[in-house]
């Protein structure tokens, strides 16, 4: 794909390149792909940037809304039109995708992904690596274990152990 335009933006080679820009004087790198399930392959990108010297700003679309008394950490995406509310720490690396709302108090673990439309009510707890459906909603209080995932348009009003996957209204634990 070296050398292709990709929404005006022209690809420079793939992650062989990055060293070399790295080197070059190139401060700043930024994982701009979602995930599907656990966030296994954008984790990888995210820590190999890192580990090569890369600083990782955190991306804000001008549309969203962000407490003030919200903490983000490095490269955190939070894109249009989504809402974070006061008190909620996001981690690296994790994205709020278009439209979702992450209400107050929220702990939203590293690499996980928000996707677009989700609501996670006040006082969720989502631990690292997991992925929230489109539409999926979490009642207040819950906890979220590591790398689970919940289905697109689920309602999770129980707490999820590490690694499973919801789905359904209420949710359920698939087998």
């Amino acid at each position: 794909m070296h050398g292709v335009e990709v929404n005006g933006i022209c690809v420079l080679g793939g992650d062989d390149v990055l060293e070399a820009l790295r080197r070059s004087g190139v401060e700043h790198a930024f994982v701009g792909v979602g995930s599907v399930g656990p966030g296994m392959l954008r984790s990888r990108l995210y820590e190999f940037a890192q580990s090569i010297g890369f600083l990782m700003p955190t991306i804000v679309h001008p549309s969203a809304i962000i407490s003030s008394s919200a903490m983000l950490d490095d490269g955190v995406a939070v894109l249009a039109r989504a809402c974070v509310g006061p008190g909620t720490m996001i981690s690296s690396n994790a994205i709020v995708n278009t439209g979702a709302i992450v209400e107050h108090d929220c702990s939203i673990g590293a690499h996980v992904h928000v996707s677009i439309g989700a609501v996670l009510a006040g006082g969720v707890c989502v631990a690292s690596g997991t992925f929230v459906g489109a539409g999926a909603v979490i009642k207040q209080g819950v906890s979220i274990g590591a790398s689970a995932v919940i289905g697109a348009g689920a309602v999770v009003v129980r707490n999820v152990p590490d690694g499973a996957c919801v789905v359904g209204v209420p949710a359920r634990q698939l087998k």
